[in-house]
C-alpha cells in the first residue's frame, strides 16, 4: 500500500512540474536605420548602348565600400557588408563583360553566421516577408549577395527591391536583416534588423514582436 501511494505521489509531482513549465515566448529586439546605411561605390552611372551591350556601367570602375552592423546590440559588430566594382578586360566585342560588381556579407566573431542557400553554400539565402528563419538553417561565415562577373559561369542575381537575409547569432539565436538593392544605380542599403532573444526559437522575416 505504501509503495502504491509512493508511486502515486511521484506521478503527482511530475504532473505538477509539467504544468509549471512555461511555453517559451518570442522576445524580439529590432532596430531601424534612419538614415539607411547605404553602400554606393559608383559616383556616377552611365549606360552603354551597342549591339552586344546595354547595361549600366559604374564610374569609377574600381571602387569598394563597406559597413559594419551590430545586430544583437552588445557593442560588438556582428556582420560586415562590402560592395565593390572592378574592371577586368575579357572582351573587345562586349564591353559590358569587362565591368564587374559584387556584394558580399561576412560574419564577425566566432559564433555569428550567415544563413545560406541550401543548394549553394557560397550564396546567401534570400527570404520574403513572413518566411520562417530557422535555427536549423544552413550557415556559413561569409556569402555572396550579388555577383555580376564575366569570369564565372553563373551570376548571383539579387532582384531590385526590399529583401531579407537571415543570420545566426551567439547563444543559438536567429535574426533577419532587411536590405534594399537597386542594381541599375549600384546602390545597396541596410534598412533594419531584428533577432529573437529567446534561445532556440525561430523568427519570421520582418517580425518585430
Amino acid at each position: 500500500m505504501k509503495r502504491y501511494l509512493f508511486i502515486l505521489g511521484i506521478i503527482g509531482m511530475i504532473t505538477f512540474s509539467c504544468h509549471k513549465v512555461k511555453k517559451l515566448k518570442d522576445d524580439i529586439s529590432s532596430r531601424k536605420y534612419i538614415p539607411h546605411l547605404v553602400l554606393s561605390p559608383a559616383d556616377s552611372v552611365a549606360t552603354i548602348y551597342s549591339p552586344t551591350c546595354s547595361e549600366s556601367i559604374p564610374f569609377p570602375t574600381d571602387s569598394t565600400q563597406s559597413v559594419l552592423i551590430d545586430v544583437d546590440k552588445d557593442g560588438f559588430n556582428d556582420f560586415k557588408f562590402t560592395y565593390s566594382t572592378s574592371y577586368n578586360f575579357v572582351s573587345s566585342i562586349d564591353s559590358c563583360e569587362n565591368h564587374n560588381s559584387q556584394i558580399v556579407v561576412e560574419a564577425i566573431g566566432s559564433e555569428n553566421r550567415v544563413i545560406v542557400d541550401e543548394d549553394n553554400a557560397e550564396n546567401v539565402r534570400v527570404f520574403a516577408v513572413d518566411d520562417e528563419i530557422k535555427i536549423s538553417s544552413s550557415i556559413a561565415v561569409n556569402a555572396t549577395i550579388f555577383l555580376d562577373d564575366a569570369s564565372i559561369s553563373e551570376d548571383v542575381i539579387l532582384e531590385t527591391g526590399n529583401k531579407y537575409l537571415g543570420v545566426k547569432l551567439a547563444s543559438n539565436t536567429v535574426g533577419w536583416i532587411k536590405v534594399y538593392h537597386d542594381r541599375g544605380a549600384f546602390r545597396f542599403a541596410i534598412l533594419e534588423h531584428a533577432f529573437n532573444r529567446t534561445f532556440q526559437l525561430n523568427i519570421k522575416a520582418g517580425q518585430t514582436q
